[in-house]
């Protein structure tokens, strides 16, 4: 089955671990931000998932917008904000959702389902 891929930019291997389990579980194919993935010939990148642990909202947004212009698509961002953001620090700049931590799965459920993502 050709599931839709979802990139996890994160800096905790635990995270990644539990996020990639619960996009799996929904349909989708969760892929390290580092891991080549640009190298996987026909894989269809969905979305960007944000959690990181050391990052303030901004610099967390500038990384994900880098790895989006890679994607060469603009594809929906989710940040789990650690430092209690709720909005994106720069205006204009769309679809990004910024949720602050801790994140119910439900709301990552529902951000995949606000862009057709499932």
């Amino acid at each position: 089955m050709d599931r839709p891929a979802i990139l996890l930019l994160t800096d905790e291997p635990n995270i990644a671990r539990a996020i990639g389990m619960l996009l799996h579980d929904w349909g989708y194919d969760a892929r390290a931000a580092d891991s080549g993935w640009d190298k996987a010939g026909g894989l269809r990148i969905v979305g960007i998932l944000v959690d990181l642990l050391v990052a303030r909202t901004a610099k967390a947004l500038d990384a994900a917008l880098t790895l989006r212009e890679r994607v060469g698509a603009p594809v929906p961002i989710l940040i789990q904000a650690s430092d209690g953001s709720t909005h994106a620090p720069h205006l204009g700049i769309a679809h990004v959702a910024i949720l602050p931590k801790p994140v119910d799965p439900s709301h990552i459920r529902a951000w995949l389902v606000s862009f057709g993502m499932s």
